[in-house]
């Protein structure tokens, strides 16, 4: 399992709890921002990024990025 993966689960988790939020009430934002916004900003920096190539979903519409016409 990947660090992005495990971060990522332990931080749902403890959102599921309302620990995030209690930290929050309880400190300010500030402190939030310290203790969270590093570890966040990892998880998105891992994260996979799906590719911008998908196919379609529906094959018989055109796709109105590439079409000749409206």
């Amino acid at each position: 399992m990947s660090i992005y993966r495990v971060l990522s689960d332990m931080v749902a988790e403890a959102s599921g709890k309302g620990v995030l939020r209690t930290i929050r009430q309880k400190h300010g934002a500030t402190v939030h921002e310290a203790i969270f916004g590093p570890i966040l900003r990892d998880i998105d920096r891992q994260k996979p990024v799906p590719s911008r190539r998908s196919a379609p979903d529906r094959q018989d519409v055109p796709d109105p990025l590439t079409a000749a016409s409206w």
